[in-house]
């Protein structure tokens, strides 16, 4: 006697041939519907509304005054010292500190640059702008008269204008030879 064959062919066709039937499709639920719906809403709306409700105040940061500002000061024997800047005299303009090494009257300096020959350190007295900031109103060069700003100065080897520079570090030598 042969024991029984297993043929996998047989069992593969009784499994087959059960047929399923799909009575009604699947339908998402509704109430997930809805909360799907008002999640999106909500994720729209809420930018609206907060800008809509937002206060529309803006700070203004605090602007410091030229008093409370350090500034870099020459007197006219040439000593240079650091110090907070100064307050305005009667005329409107910076009054001069006495420089605490001779006695003499110091000005603020400032960096103005010519375009061809680079920069050059000046003195300056300042006014109060119609922004309430204080600005350059006098320019000079060391031991001369003083002109306004929109007179400007001029560059002593070329006669071009110079103009104010920001830059902390223009007109510094950067890479200093040794023993310079």
């Amino acid at each position: 006697m042969m024991p029984p064959v297993n043929i996998p062919s047989q069992r593969a066709s009784s499994a087959r041939g059960r047929v399923v039937r799909i009575v009604k499709p699947r339908r998402v639920p509704r109430a997930a519907m809805i909360s799907l719906t008002l999640a999106a809403a909500a994720a729209v709306l809420l930018p609206v509304v907060w800008r809509l409700w937002g206060s529309e105040e803006t700070t203004i940061a605090h602007q410091r005054t030229l008093a409370e500002m350090e500034l870099d000061w020459r007197c006219e024997e040439g000593h240079d010292f650091r110090g907070k800047g100064h307050t305005f005299g009667p005329d409107g303009l910076t009054s001069p500190r006495t420089c605490w090494k001779c006695g003499e009257p110091a000005y603020p300096v400032a960096t103005y640059v010519c375009p061809v020959h680079g920069a050059y350190e000046v003195t300056v007295r300042f006014t109060i702008g119609d922004d309430g900031r204080p600005r350059v109103a006098q320019v000079r060069w060391a031991g001369r008269g003083w002109v306004t700003e929109e007179e400007g100065l001029r560059c002593p080897r070329c006669e071009r204008r110079l103009e104010y520079s920001d830059d902390p570090f223009i007109g510094r030598n950067r890479n200093p030879k040794r023993g310079d």
